[in-house]
């Protein structure tokens, strides 16, 4: 693996689509894009001090029913360099909201703010290849070796 470094920060990289499953309960509680490597974007994502890059370190110290000791399992999917990476988190949400596998708190965020399902100006098709990858990744977020 390579990781280049500018400006004393993590450069991007290509984008990826993930998914965060909390293990206990095959739920997931968190899904986004990223250009950084998907390890670099995890350890933001249980480090950052500011809610909105540090998200799941917050969610996990906000939720009485999820805490530090609790495993999560992060799946990621590149996506291809010129998909609307918005629109493929859109369609994750989607796809795993039928599957049944979004978190209480996530469904409800994916309802009611714009997910493919709900928004009609997000009808137009986001391609194949960012529709192969979605379907990779909710492949694997069923794969999940949750209890």
């Amino acid at each position: 693996m390579r990781s280049s470094v500018t400006g004393a920060r993590v450069a991007a990289t290509r984008p990826w689509l993930y998914a965060w499953v909390h293990l206990p309960t095959g739920r997931v509680v968190h899904a986004g894009t990223t250009t950084l490597d998907p390890h670099v974007r995890a350890w933001v994502h249980l480090t950052d001090a500011d809610p909105e890059r540090g998200r799941v370190g917050a969610l996990v110290r906000s939720r009485e029913d999820l805490d530090e000791l609790d495993a999560f399992e992060v799946c990621a999917v590149r996506l291809p360099d010129e998909a609307d990476r918005p629109a493929a988190r859109r369609v994750l949400l989607d796809a795993l909201l039928a599957s049944g596998r979004l978190s209480e708190d996530l469904a409800q965020r994916a309802t009611g703010s714009g997910s493919a399902a709900s928004s009609p100006s997000s009808a137009e098709p986001t391609g194949a290849a960012v529709q192969r990858s979605v379907d990779v990744l909710v492949r694997e977020v069923l794969r999940s070796r949750w209890r």
